[in-house]
């Protein structure tokens, strides 16, 4: 008889036992959870504060333009020929732009841009690029030019069980880009900007950085965003991973075409690498602004 009140004491402790463990798992996931809600919250919080800072920066960007059109308009009159120039060289990139297309990806999935925001058709477009990715366990998910990390967090949040590897000097262009942006756009004067938990910022020029990234990462690329912009820091990318693109990776590009110059940046060192390793493959998607995406056959 002892011996049975002696079990069921025990009995009864198990079971109590039991329920604070139950009760304590309960208590770690709700907390969990809170966690989580907080953290997307703030990282929304921190998308949105990034839009208003772009849209601000385009609107200072506007006004600046307009002040220097009207300096020069009082100081020489220049401001119609300058403004017409400019515009001649953007409509003389959308020809060859369309051209291009009717050429090489007549039927390939566009993405219009539908609002004065070139940002939100970026995205979308950006979500499908990731939405046709094969991955292994062990491929890498790379991006080439972080700056404030916009596109970077969006490839984290599709990706939430991948490591995303972000290379970026955050010192802004080593040289000048095209007729408009000079050596030092995008300087993040070295700042980091705040990304997710998945996210590997590394930080130096990619001449620097990428090779004994590649050595301690041999794996292929499953992904690549090149947001590099220039020639140069395209072709040290192709050079570096030539031994890891192979059948299956999808590469986006930001600054594809659709700019005056364009044939001499991002594709330019595209076309050489496809050249050079006899590299076959496919247009995925496109926008209506400059990116492209292709996969590798």
């Amino acid at each position: 008889m002892k011996i049975l009140d002696a079990t069921k004491t025990l009995l009864d402790e198990l079971n109590l036992l039991r329920e604070e463990v139950h009760n304590l798992r309960n208590e770690n996931i709700t907390l969990y959870n809170e966690l989580t809600r907080q953290n997307k919250t703030l990282c929304e919080q921190i998308l949105s504060l990034r839009e208003q800072n772009a849209e601000l920066c385009n609107a200072l960007n506007k006004q600046h333009l307009a002040m220097s059109d009207e300096l020069l308009t009082l100081f020489g009159g220049k401001s119609a020929v300058t403004q017409t120039l400019r515009i001649y060289l953007r409509e003389l990139a959308g020809m060859q732009t369309a051209q291009f297309i009717v050429d090489k990806m007549p039927t390939v999935k566009a993405f219009e841009n539908k609002s004065a925001d070139c940002f939100v058709v970026a995205e979308e477009y950006l979500r499908y690029v990731l939405s046709q990715v094969n991955a292994g366990a062990d491929d890498l998910f790379l991006e080439f030019g972080v700056f404030a990390g916009r596109s970077i967090t969006l490839s984290a949040w599709a990706m939430p069980d991948k490591i995303i590897y972000g290379f970026d000097s955050f010192e802004g262009l080593p040289e000048n880009f095209r007729y408009d942006w000079a050596k030092g756009s995008f300087d993040m004067r070295g700042v980091e900007p705040i990304v997710p938990d998945n996210v590997r910022l590394i930080k130096g020029w990619f001449n620097e950085t990428l090779p004994p990234f590649v050595k301690t990462h041999p794996q292929k690329c499953a992904y690549i965003h090149v947001d590099c912009d220039l020639y140069s820091s395209t072709k040290t990318i192709f050079d570096n991973l030539k031994h890891q693109i192979g059948a299956g990776t999808i590469i986006a590009f930001d600054e594809y075409f659709n700019y005056p110059g364009w044939q001499e940046y991002e594709y330019k060192a595209f076309m050489e690498f496809v050249e050079e390793n006899d590299i076959d493959f496919e247009y995925i998607a496109r926008t209506d602004y400059e990116q492209a995406a292709v996969r590798i056959k």
